[in-house]
């Protein structure tokens, strides 16, 4: 069973754009149907946690608007993060979920219970999950998250 799903924000939660105004300010976009999927997701005892390289104020915004129980930023290497958050919360590395798209993310990929990559992820990504959605980043990934989670059998 999956009792925490982790995820990377770029190229998960947000297509991995930037847009960067004249004053420096940031702004990504998150999809709807990814906020409906976590809301569906926590209100079945499902933890959420965000694992990122970024350590930036929007970071902290998106971990707010989410909800999230755990926010780990500015993680360079994610494998040493995931397991640090798998001990800090009690949650096995069995019984998380972790959805990254990058290089980066291939290691902390490879060492969780359940892993999946957006279809626009990164060869090695792909290459270290176990499951290769069918959405692009930033488009219903976490929705195609919940509906496998669902008619898979990975939740209670």
């Amino acid at each position: 069973m999956i009792k925490l799903l982790v995820l990377d924000i770029d190229g998960v939660l947000t297509d991995g754009r930037l847009v960067i105004d004249a004053l420096g300010n940031e702004y990504k976009t998150i999809n709807i149907r990814d906020l409906d999927g976590i809301t569906w997701l926590k209100s079945r005892g499902v933890g959420l946690a965000l694992l990122t390289g970024e350590d930036t104020a929007l970071v902290d915004v998106i971990a707010r608007r989410l909800g999230v129980a755990s926010l780990i930023k500015g993680a360079k290497d994610k494998e040493v993060a995931l397991r640090q958050l798998s001990e800090s919360t009690r949650v096995p590395l069995d019984n998380i979920c972790y959805v990254g798209d990058a290089d980066r993310d291939a290691n902390a990929l490879k060492s969780c219970g359940l892993s999946m990559v957006p279809v626009d992820a990164t060869r090695r990504a792909k290459e270290s999950a176990s499951v290769v959605l069918q959405s692009r980043g930033g488009d219903g990934v976490i929705q195609e998250v919940m509906e496998y989670l669902i008619e898979n059998g990975y939740l209670e």
